[in-house]
């Protein structure tokens, strides 16, 4: 007695080896994808942990330098030049407990024209080339856009860091950063103080006392 094909028994050769096939591809899929889940684990784990990201410890080609020295980092370091003159630009964090401030800026042997000596507080921040602008004037020529510059802070109390900063040209996107001219200072001319009148004498200067006899003419 026979019986009617099943379903199964009326697909191709080709169908039986797809359905066959199926689920042995479904499992490698789900290997490959458990595989690359647990390589990624550690790298998301670090992209959240905090301000000592791994993210964190990568320069993008835009970005300047960093440094860290004690208590002291300073991030995104970069010189915008124009001409022999450069303008600062970078991120100051005091990360002790007690406040610095900012005393000066150099590269080499130039040293930076700082608008003012900034304190910076504990857990605080300092933007340099906007909260306080520090401008080298009189560069070495070998300091050009593309290349690193020699970069040293000066801090009270005693600190100091010394690092590298990425050089750019003042156009672009640092168009708004070129450094700025200096400032002459005007000289005001004091004014003139007026001279009192010479009040002429009471009697013509003749050599005798008033009331005294008057000389003989001589012949």
């Amino acid at each position: 007695m026979t019986r009617p094909l099943s379903r199964a028994d009326r697909r191709t050769p080709r169908e039986h080896a797809a359905a066959d096939g199926a689920p042995r591809t479904r499992r490698t899929r789900n290997a490959r994808l458990a595989l690359a889940a647990a390589l990624l684990a550690p790298a998301l784990a670090a992209c959240g942990a905090g301000f000592d990201a791994q993210t964190n410890n990568v320069r993008l080609p835009a970005d300047g330098l960093r440094a860290d020295v004690g208590d002291i980092r300073v991030l995104n370091a970069v010189l915008v030049q124009e001409g022999d003159a450069a303008n600062v630009t970078l991120t100051i964090a005091n990360r002790g407990t007690e406040p610095l401030t900012l005393i000066g800026v150099a590269s080499g042997s130039t040293v930076a024209e700082l608008s003012a000596q900034p304190e910076i507080a504990p857990g605080a921040t300092l933007q340099v080339g906007t909260d306080v602008t520090a401008v080298l004037r009189g560069l070495d020529p070998a300091v050009q856009p593309g290349t690193y510059a020699p970069l040293t802070l000066g801090f009270d109390p005693q600190r100091e860091v010394q690092m590298n900063a990425t050089v750019y040209p003042a156009d672009g996107y640092y168009a708004t950063l070129a450094p700025t001219e200096p400032v002459v200072p005007t000289v005001q001319p004091s004014p003139a103080t007026p001279t009192e009148p010479v009040a002429p004498p009471a009697t013509p200067a003749t050599g005798v006392a008033e009331g005294g006899p008057t000389p003989e003419p001589t012949g």
